[in-house]
């Protein structure tokens, strides 16, 4: 079994550190050499794996930036990586900018609760909320690699703020990250910062090309699709997989748009009406109660949240079985020198209101729906 830590001895009454060290050396090894025997087969995720393993070796401070659309296994390397690095006793921190984001790595947890990234006052000079007698101070201190999935997704002030933040703590104000070594992840395909009310100037400006740090980033580049490679797939499902990933990524460079701004489908992907949409998608809901199985590989996205209330609807209304309705627990709290509305506006109304980020205030719900809990 690989020593521990360096550090170890030093601060072994840092909880964060120690939850850090607690993984089993033995077994990350074992994880390690079964994911490595894929990524060596794979020149360019060889490629980074050996430079992104030799900046940790040399304790150099190198900003990668892993670039790469859906299905090239960016998470697929840095599980490699963790495993790795976890088998000898070194120190990962896996973050990314969204919670779900965060559940696909190993130890995962969103950027703001790791890093304490401010939100409501963040802007191009924050810090995040972290001092020096911090305990999680001590663990930045001693990190060996930092992996920051998805982010492209987060203003680029989040990422100003964690580097100004290690260079203090780490008292190396001339090196990026206070000389650790660090990856971004994300694909330019997907979705950029969100500014509320801004225009398109300002969420490019937000975004991480347009920080500093940008200028130091190294990019490594993955292309191969490795859920193409898949043996278990005939020739004519593997030309069509191809075909349909090549489509993909043409759309998100902008190509095939004709003058109208519309994007031409195969016929094979059109339905006619959204009645013939949940058909294809959930096919024979309404004859019985589906297992959880059945909603595993079956979604509908939608880019407005009225067309997702709709959609859930309509499948609701197609499963077998009566229909229960839960009602949010609303009450009226009236500001003294207000009007009394007391009497003039009912609870029931609350519950008629669609407010961005709260939960409805009417629930249908039927035995055997999928419920997401946040």
């Amino acid at each position: 079994m690989p020593l521990p830590n360096e550090n170890w001895v030093a601060i072994s009454s840092n909880s964060f550190i120690a939850d850090q060290l607690s993984y089993n050396a033995n077994e990350e090894r074992e994880l390690f050499l079964r994911l490595f025997d894929d990524v060596q087969r794979v020149p360019e995720q060889l490629e980074a794996f050996n430079q992104i393993t030799h900046s940790i070796d040399m304790r150099r401070s190198t900003i990668f930036f892993l670039n790469g659309p859906g299905g090239t296994r960016k998470t697929y390397l840095y599980h490699t990586l963790c495993h790795k690095l976890r088998s000898e006793g070194k120190i990962v921190l896996c973050v990314a900018s969204s919670g779900i984001a965060a559940l696909l790595l190993p130890g995962g947890r969103t950027a703001h609760s790791t890093f304490h990234i401010p939100i409501d006052t963040l802007n191009a000079e924050s810090l995040c909320n972290i001092s020096k007698q911090d305990q999680r101070a001590e663990l930045l201190h001693t990190v060996d690699l930092i992996i920051w999935d998805e982010a492209l997704m987060q203003s680029r002030f989040t990422h100003e703020a964690l580097d100004r933040t290690m260079r203090n703590l780490c008292d190396n104000e001339d090196e990026s990250f206070g000389g650790k070594t660090v990856i971004f992840g994300g694909n330019f395909h997907q979705t950029l910062p969100v500014v509320p009310g801004g225009s398109q100037e300002d969420v490019i400006f937000q975004c991480l090309p347009c920080s500093y740090l940008w200028h130091s980033l190294q990019v490594l580049t993955l292309r191969v699709n490795m859920c193409l490679l898949n043996g278990s797939l005939s020739s004519t499902s593997l030309q069509e997989e191809h075909a349909f990933a090549e489509w993909l990524l043409a759309v998100g460079r902008g190509e095939g748009i004709v003058n109208d701004g519309t994007i031409p489908f195969d016929s094979r992907m059109q339905v006619d009406t959204p009645e013939a949409l949940i058909t294809s998608i959930y096919p024979h809901i309404e004859e019985a109660i589906p297992p959880p199985q059945y909603f595993l590989n079956r979604v509908i996205l939608a880019p407005q949240n009225t067309d997702v209330d709709h959609i859930n609807d309509s499948v609701l209304t197609k499963l077998p079985g009566d229909e229960i309705v839960l009602y949010s627990a609303d009450s009226i709290e009236n500001e003294p020198g207000a009007d009394n509305y007391q009497n003039s506006l009912p609870v029931e109304s609350l519950r008629t209101l669609q407010v961005s980020g709260f939960p409805p205030g009417e629930l249908h719900l039927k035995k055997g729906c999928p419920l997401i809990l946040l």
